[in-house]
């Protein structure tokens, strides 16, 4: 089973406004048909670099306690959707 592709901050370049668009939707981004693959690119690229940014996360499930967690050096918010992501989309 080959790995699905990986838009990057590195990449972003070489992916089709579908593909960018989708993207954007999988981190919660609004799809607009008529934006021009630029915006697109724009929208995912500040997005992805905000993440980048994070140093720490907050859990909470239901109305529990609120768990704070601190990303481990070289480790980013990206990194850990990256993980949350794959766990949640295969089977």
């Amino acid at each position: 089973m080959s790995k699905p592709f990986e838009i990057t901050l590195e990449n972003l370049e070489n992916y089709t406004k579908s593909q960018l668009q989708d993207e954007n939707v999988k981190y919660g981004l609004a799809r607009c048909e008529n934006e021009l693959k630029e915006k697109s690119i724009k929208k995912l690229r500040d997005h992805l670099e905000t993440l980048k940014e994070k140093k720490t996360c907050t859990f909470q499930i239901d109305n529990g306690q609120i768990l704070e967690y601190t990303y481990p050096a070289n480790k980013t918010r990206l990194d850990l959707n990256k993980v949350l992501n794959e766990f949640f989309t295969t089977s």
